[in-house]
Formats: structure tokens, C-alpha cells, sequence
């Protein structure tokens, strides 16, 4: 059999958006690899207070890149935990990432063990998919200021980019179109939603189309 190719998956957006739906009919139908959640990651942490790397995310990893990542990738973490003045009471031993006992895990701890996980699954070249949450009101206004240029700009980067919409009024979750490459607009249903045109096909497309 063929390798499978390496495929990353991000699942973006507010609480509430329908991120874990999809992600639920996505993992139905597809190969998705590992999938990383913050939140099922510190559920694990309080029920079990340990979380085994290469159980769960087929890693071996060591006490000096966990502390590495600390000081680096992870230091933003640690200053917004500190700036907040909440604890962090993550910790490593022997390929396991520990909460001791008496203690609760954090939403720090828990954002420091998922990206960590995915700092790892992607220095391996490992497929996987995690979803991430606009947990501030800037992040979300910032993403209306700036999306006319993020998804242009993203999506040519793309291997296969698919365009959900959510704003029927029964909530319902689409599929509206994929786009291969970055290049192939597919369309998936016959009425595509405004923001579409305004935000990918105008700028991506129409633009580029006319030049």
C-alpha cells in the first residue's frame, strides 16, 4: 500500500462556531491522524492526572525538549499565566505529562499540553488535526479586520482547503465548497453564501483572473 501523504488539519474559530461537529464528521470519513484538544487533553489530566505521549499520540519524548519548549514556543503561556497570576502545575516525567495529585489542571496547563503535543506531532511529520478557539473579543475583531487578506494568503498554501458556513437559521453546517491546491475553486452546494464571494472568490479568483 502507498503511504498515506502528511496532512495537517486546523479547525478555527469562536466557542460555539460547530468546530467539534465538524471535526466529529470530518474523523467519520477520513483519515485525520492524531487529533489534539485542549479540552479533552485537561479532562484527561484531572481524571487521571497523567497523560501517557506515546499512548495517546504514538511520541517518545524527552525531559530536556519539554524544557526547551518551555523556554521557547511555551514561554508566552507562562508569562500570560503569570500575568493572570494562575498557577501552572504541569509537569513531565518519563514521556508523561503530569498534573500531581491535589492539584487541578489549569487552562494554561492544558493550552501548554496541546501545544506542545503539536509542536512534537509536527516535528515528526506526523498527521494530525486540532482545533483551536478565539477565546478573546480582540482576536475575533482583529480576524474580522484581517480576513480579507488572512484567507487569501492562507489558502494558496493549502493542499485542500474546505469552506463551511453555519449561519442557517437551524444552525445546520454546510460544506459549501473545497478549493485544491489552492487554485481549483470546487463548489458543494448551488447557493454560495455572500462572505464566500466577498472574502475568497473575489480576491483570490475574480483578482487574479483579471489580471
Amino acid at each position: 500500500m502507498p503511504e498515506r501523504s502528511k496532512r495537517l488539519r486546523i479547525l478555527a474559530g469562536p466557542n460555539g462556531s460547530g468546530k467539534s461537529t465538524i471535526v466529529k464528521k470530518i474523523r467519520s470519513s477520513y483519515y485525520c491522524g492524531f487529533f489534539v484538544n485542549a479540552d479533552e487533553i485537561q479532562q484527561t489530566l484531572d481524571a487521571k492526572k497523567v497523560l501517557n505521549l506515546n499512548a495517546e499520540y504514538g511520541l517518545e519524548v524527552s525531559l530536556e525538549l519539554f524544557n526547551q519548549y518551555l523556554l521557547r514556543e511555551g514561554k508566552s503561556w507562562l508569562e500570560k499565566a503569570t500575568k493572570e497570576k494562575l498557577p501552572i502545575n504541569i509537569s513531565f516525567s518519563e514521556n508523561n505529562l503530569l498534573i500531581a495529585n491535589g492539584l487541578s489542571t489549569g487552562i494554561y496547563d492544558a493550552a501548554i499540553a496541546a501545544d506542545f503535543i503539536r509542536f512534537q506531532l509536527l516535528a515528526k511529520n506526523n498527521t494530525f488535526t486540532f482545533e483551536t478557539v478565539v477565546s478573546h473579543p480582540s482576536k475575533l475583531i482583529f480576524l474580522q479586520q484581517a480576513r480579507t487578506a488572512l484567507l487569501p494568503s492562507l489558502i494558496p498554501h493549502t493542499y485542500r482547503t474546505y469552506l463551511f458556513d453555519n449561519s442557517a437559521e437551524n444552525s445546520a453546517i454546510s460544506l459549501i465548497a473545497e478549493i485544491e491546491n489552492g487554485t481549483t475553486f470546487i463548489p458543494k452546494t448551488e447557493e454560495i453564501p455572500w462572505w464566500v464571494y466577498e472574502h475568497v472568490i473575489d480576491p483570490l479568483f475574480t483578482e487574479r483572473d483579471s489580471k
